[in-house]
């Protein structure tokens, strides 16, 4: 239920909330969104407040800066002007209750986006892949071409802007320690998931997929490597565009939401994302939606600031890191066709195929 400080600031922006706003949709990620006429309302934790308060100001410069072409496509906050914050900010009815307490929280307002998403990578086809591929392209062009050119800026809180994106740098650490470790932990977290309620075929499939992020975390530490110690170019980009952000009307590509990873980074990890998890196999599957990106670039007068080569390393180390994460949170995987089980099957299969390399 949204709470009554929240609701008064909807209706002070002249948001008439009606029974059926109070009922929250479930997105694929589990996090609770209550639409309201237009707009959506998301739940964050109190401790994003900040970070989604400079986000949601920078959002809104650069959507300013290409003359409103944004909010057509993208769910940027349109809704608020300079004098209205863009994120609204619950408190409970108690002030004696600590700060980090569950009850404090944020709630982010963007635009309501139409279109429907895609469950499991079983619903995706050719065409949804080259059209995500080359909305894309059109984001990241228009990344390029508003990225501030002069020296990194502080931010809210007092950090500064790397030439780098840290992403490539901790995703490098993560798989050293997982190579100089040869993966004890998480062969040791393998033998405790044994013993939850999971069917036979899929820890076998798990085992596999053990065996195969071995092998691609040797193959990619090397490219990883060079990728994180080269600096490479970075501009704004969305920060977390797989499939489930996507949404579509018929196979056309309508809306892409939840900018809240958005930032200076290094935009070949938005590919990685985005086809990693809308394809199953080898990087020959990714030519064709890597020409569509390319176009969308190409339109613009700008080019890929990345290889697909290295698009691709960067999502089979994800995969490894992604199914190492998952073993050690072994306790969420309770329901037998849960989504975690789901997710864990997913990204299995993923280390499964993409032993095959190129």
């Amino acid at each position: 239920m949204l709470p009554i400080r929240v609701r008064k600031d909807l209706q002070q922006l002249g948001l008439d909330l009606q029974s059926q706003s109070l009922i929250p949709q479930t997105g694929l990620s589990g996090a609770a969104v209550y639409r309201v006429g237009n707009y959506a309302i998301k739940s964050h934790s109190l401790a994003s407040f900040d970070r989604l308060a400079n986000l949601h100001r920078q959002q809104q410069r650069w959507a300013q800066s290409v003359q409103g072409w944004i909010p057509r496509v993208w769910s940027w906050p349109s809704l608020i002007d300079s004098q209205t914050p863009t994120v609204l900010i619950a408190e409970p009815e108690s002030t004696t209750l600590p700060n980090s307490h569950p009850l404090y929280s944020c709630w982010e307002c963007i635009d309501w986006m139409p279109g429907i998403g895609l469950d499991t990578i079983q619903q995706v086809t050719p065409r949804h892949q080259s059209a995500v591929a080359y909305a894309l392209g059109t984001l990241h062009a228009i990344g390029n071409l508003h990225t501030p050119t002069h020296p990194p800026r502080n931010t809210s809180n007092g950090s500064q802007h790397k030439s780098n994106d840290e992403r490539l740098t901790q995703r490098y650490r993560l798989l050293q320690e997982l190579l100089q470790s040869n993966f004890q932990q998480q062969h040791r977290d393998l033998d405790r998931l044994r013993t939850q309620p999971i069917p036979l075929e899929l820890l076998a499939k798990i085992q596999t997929a053990l065996h195969s992020a071995k092998r691609i975390a040797h193959d990619s530490h090397r490219a990883i490597h060079k990728l994180a110690s080269q600096s490479p170019r970075t501009h704004w980009m969305h920060g977390d565009a797989w499939r489930g952000n996507w949404l579509f009307v018929d196979q056309s590509v309508s809306g892409l939401i939840d900018f809240s990873q958005a930032d200076l980074r290094w935009p070949g990890f938005d590919l990685a994302r985005a086809l990693g998890s809308m394809i199953q196999g080898p990087m020959r599957l990714w030519m064709e939606p890597w020409e569509s990106y390319c176009q969308a670039l190409a339109d613009r007068r700008s080019r890929p600031a990345f290889e697909l080569e290295e698009a691709y390393d960067m999502h089979r180390v994800s995969s490894v890191l992604t199914l190492a994460r998952y073993l050690g949170e072994h306790h969420l995987f309770v329901s037998p066709n849960g989504p975690s089980i789901n997710r864990l099957r997913e990204v299995c299969q993923q280390l499964i195929d993409g032993t095959d390399g190129y």
